[in-house]
């Protein structure tokens, strides 16, 4: 009855779309206007993030975007223990502003 139903499914999704539709297009749920950011923003470039939790991360240097799992990735400077880093890693789903010098 579970496959007959996702068969009935897929079925149904895949007639959706119009027959132009690239079948390579990458479906990703990494939507949103801090996802495109991201995956346009520089490796290296100084930001500072607010997730939609409210914590603060940063100022930090923003290391890569991996756009199949939504990951971004943050490398702080500890203040508090001298040459020691943080690597933070987010979901740009999760992040409700980002600020960046361009």
């Amino acid at each position: 009855m579970a496959l007959e139903l996702q068969a009935n499914a897929n079925a149904s999704l895949g007639a959706s779309f119009p027959a132009s539709f690239p079948a390579s297009f990458p479906l990703t749920r990494c939507q949103g206007t801090a996802c495109f950011t991201f995956a346009r923003l520089i490796p290296g470039t100084t930001v500072t993030v607010v997730g939609d939790s409210g914590h603060v991360y940063g100022p930090a240097t923003f290391v890569g975007f991996n756009n199949a799992s939504c990951a971004v990735t943050l490398r702080e400077t500890d203040p508090f223990t001298p040459g020691a880093t943080t690597t933070t890693v987010i979901d740009c789903t999760k992040v409700e502003s980002i600020s960046y010098t361009s």
